[in-house]
């Protein structure tokens, strides 16, 4: 199971860890495959998408930054038994969807911090 969590939304989901990105200088990628129980939880999980976002470090400053212009912004991700972080799900698309009315599909998370 995971869960990701924005002030008193939380979302829960199943997750695998398709890929992880990480390029020197820039923020590591998370890329899931996940499955949505229901409806109601695929609309959770849709609520705390970022759509619009800037990744940027300040001038002389060595901290990335990551701005949001659209969106639900950072939040505590948690795989069980994987990892906690602090990230920002910029990409959340539905594959398919099945009879017994679950989702599946792919969420991409920018990790900001591992505490």
């Amino acid at each position: 199971m995971a869960t990701f969590v924005i002030g008193a939304t939380t979302a829960t989901f199943h997750a695998t860890i398709v890929s992880s990105e990480d390029s020197a200088g820039d923020l590591e990628r998370l890329n899931l495959s996940i499955h949505v129980d229901n409806d109601t939880a695929w609309l959770t999980l849709f609520s705390l998408v970022t759509t619009k976002y800037h990744v940027h470090v300040p001038i002389s400053g060595s901290t990335i930054v990551v701005d949001v212009a659209k969106g639900a912004g950072a939040g505590t991700l948690t795989i069980s038994g994987l990892i906690t972080c602090h990230a920002v799900m910029v990409d959340l698309r539905r594959n398919r969807w099945t009879k017994s009315g679950h989702e599946l599909g792919t969420a991409t998370f920018l990790v900001t911090s591992i505490p």
